[in-house]
């Protein structure tokens, strides 16, 4: 790497997004000219329909209800998940007992299990926010258990030594210690649950950039429904950089200098 890379590493990584962005784009308007059908339009209809289509009140309504959801859904995984994480990692009973609960639920689709939550809840926010929080829970769990339970002992019994009591040694401690962790799980969190709040309000057909994407597609509108795509990317992008600025700044300790 040049020297003036390392000198301006933001930069540098803004001008490989937008190279990457620009290659991206190319590629797709070369499908898109190479295929010539309606199901596969090319970035110069999508990208103009897409500032159209934020002109329209109708959009901005469906996406503030799933981002309210999804923002409802994220803190609940982030306060339960960094908690059993925590006691996980650091209870060696409890992690053999949670630990087959957790392998057993992991790999089953989380949008599988909305029409039973639909049965008990109804098909409102309460379901959709519990299939999204389910989702958005695993990944901060497995990735805080882990952290906590490679916290250096020899700083936790340095601390017991001096008369701290556990829940210090937790706080001060082994919380510091695992932040890491928890902002990479809850950057993969972020993710799933962005993916699985749309198919739920794909499913539930309720309000909802889910349920407007269904709409787009059922009437064959297909240059909307890859505006709304892209859109999805674009928000997801914006949600993963605005996790990372702030663990970013309780971490800089991590960082080499």
């Amino acid at each position: 790497m040049s020297s003036s890379a390392k000198r301006h590493p933001r930069k540098t990584r803004a001008l490989y997004y937008l190279a990457t962005l620009a290659a991206l784009l190319l590629i797709w308007q070369c499908l898109a000219n190479a295929v010539q059908a309606d199901y596969l339009p090319g970035p110069v209809k999508v990208l103009p329909r897409l500032v159209e289509l934020m002109s329209e009140a109708t959009l901005w309504s469906a996406l503030a209800s799933s981002l309210l959801r999804l923002a409802i859904s994220f803190i609940l995984a982030l306060a339960g998940g960094v908690a059993l994480g925590l006691a996980i990692g650091r209870i060696p009973v409890l992690r053999a007992l949670v630990d087959p609960i957790l392998s057993l639920s992991y790999p089953i689709p989380k949008a599988a299990i909305l029409p039973i939550v639909m049965l008990w809840f109804g098909a409102g926010d309460v379901s959709q926010i519990f299939v999204i929080a389910t989702t958005a829970t695993l990944p901060v769990i497995y990735h805080t258990a882990d952290g906590a339970s490679r916290v250096n002992e020899q700083l936790l019994w340095a601390s017991a030594s001096m008369g701290s009591k556990p829940l210090t040694r937790l706080w001060r401690i082994v919380l510091p210690a695992t932040l890491p962790e928890i902002a990479a799980g809850s950057r993969t969190a972020i993710v799933m649950g962005l993916i699985v709040m749309v198919t739920a309000e794909m499913i539930s057909r309720t309000n909802g950039i889910g349920s407007l994407l269904f709409v787009h597609f059922d009437m064959g509108q297909n240059t909307d429904m890859y505006a709304l795509i892209l859109l999805l990317g674009i928000v997801g992008l914006a949600l993963d950089n605005l996790l990372d600025w702030p663990f970013r700044r309780l971490t800089q300790w991590t960082t080499k200098r």
